[in-house]
C-alpha cells in the first residue's frame, strides 16, 4: 500500500525544518507552529470569502468543525466556483512565498497547507476546482 498525500506532505515537512532550521521536529511543536495554523487557516477562508463576494456570489455562513474552518454559500458558474475553490490556496501559497525569509515554519504550514488543498479529491479544494473547470468546459456555448 502506498502512502497518502498527508504522510509524504507531514514527513517532507519534518525533513525541511530538520535541514534548515536544525531545531528538527520541536518546530512542528512549537506554539509558532501552531500559531501558523490557526494563521494560515483564517487566511485560507479569508481567501475563499473574499472571491465569493468579489464574484457576487453570497456567502451564507461561516463556521467551525473539528475538521477545521468551512463556508456556506451560494452556488455560482461553474467557473466562478473554480475560482473561489482556488482563492483559498492561491493564498496560501502566496504567504508561503512572503514569509520564507521571514518566518520558515509559517512559510512551511503555509506551503503545505496550500499544495494539499489543491490534490483534486472528492471534498477537497482542488476536486472543487477540477469540477468547476470541468463544467465551465464541457457547459453548452463554452466553444
Amino acid at each position: 500500500m502506498s502512502p497518502d498525500l498527508s504522510t509524504v506532505l507531514s514527513k517532507s515537512a519534518v525533513i525541511y525544518c530538520t535541514k534548515c532550521t536544525g531545531k528538527g521536529t520541536r518546530d512542528l511543536t512549537s506554539s509558532g507552529y501552531l500559531a501558523g495554523c490557526v494563521i494560515s487557516l483564517f487566511f485560507h477562508e479569508a481567501g475563499h470569502i473574499c472571491a465569493a463576494r468579489a464574484l457576487g456570489i453570497r456567502v451564507k455562513r461561516i463556521g467551525i468543525t473539528w475538521w477545521g474552518p468551512y463556508i456556506v454559500r451560494e452556488a455560482g458558474a461553474p467557473m466562478a466556483n473554480a475560482m473561489i475553490s482556488a482563492a483559498g490556496p492561491f493564498v496560501n501559497l502566496l504567504l508561503s512565498a512572503m514569509l520564507w525569509h521571514v518566518w520558515p515554519t509559517g512559510s512551511l504550514v503555509n506551503l503545505v497547507l496550500g499544495l494539499a488543498n489543491l490534490v483534486p479529491t472528492a471534498s477537497s479544494d482542488g476536486g472543487r476546482v477540477w469540477r468547476g473547470l470541468t463544467g465551465a468546459l464541457t457547459a453548452p456555448g463554452s466553444e
